[in-house]
């Protein structure tokens, strides 16, 4: 029998319904884990697995404040020295084609981000002093509404 993400999530709803049943899943060896991570070297415990955590991966970095002419590439260059990034992106403005003057950095471990954190979080760029923290996670936007009425149809 093959476990999915979508098998094991639902057995998280069932653990999570009798708690202490979490404290019994157990830690996956190196190797095992690796059918669930990137990471064939991680510990994933049972708890992480089901939970949806992945293992060993690095901390999302918000930067703030950025000038409109910074581009991804110039975003990782100012992360570089800090570690390994795995990822950076400005923000752009969809209609205007230019940056929103925020983006996104992700180390490749935590030790790494929390090092550019403390070095870059209020550091002079050009003219701007630079708002670097850890992301937060993404909320849930619900829809646009819809519709809004009939728009006077049948009305005189």
């Amino acid at each position: 029998m093959m476990l999915t993400v979508g098998s094991l999530t639902g057995l998280y709803e069932i653990f999570v319904q009798v708690p202490h049943l979490l404290d019994r899943l157990p830690t996956f060896p190196a190797g095992i884990s690796a059918a669930f991570t990137s990471d064939p070297e991680s510990k994933t415990t049972g708890r992480d697995l089901l939970s949806g955590k992945r293992a060993s991966m690095g901390k999302k970095i918000y930067v703030g404040n950025l000038g409109y002419d910074v581009s991804s590439s110039d975003l990782q260059q100012l992360f570089a020295p800090y570690g390994t990034v795995q990822s950076a992106q400005v923000i752009e403005d969809r209609d205007a084609g230019r940056s929103k003057g925020f983006g996104f950095v992700e180390m490749s471990t935590d030790d790494e981000a929390n090092k550019a954190i403390a070095a870059l979080n209020g550091q002079m760029q050009g003219e701007r002093a630079l708002t670097v923290n850890e992301a937060k996670p993404r909320v849930a936007r619900g829809g646009s509404g819809g519709g809004g009425g009939s728009g006077g149809y049948g009305r005189r």
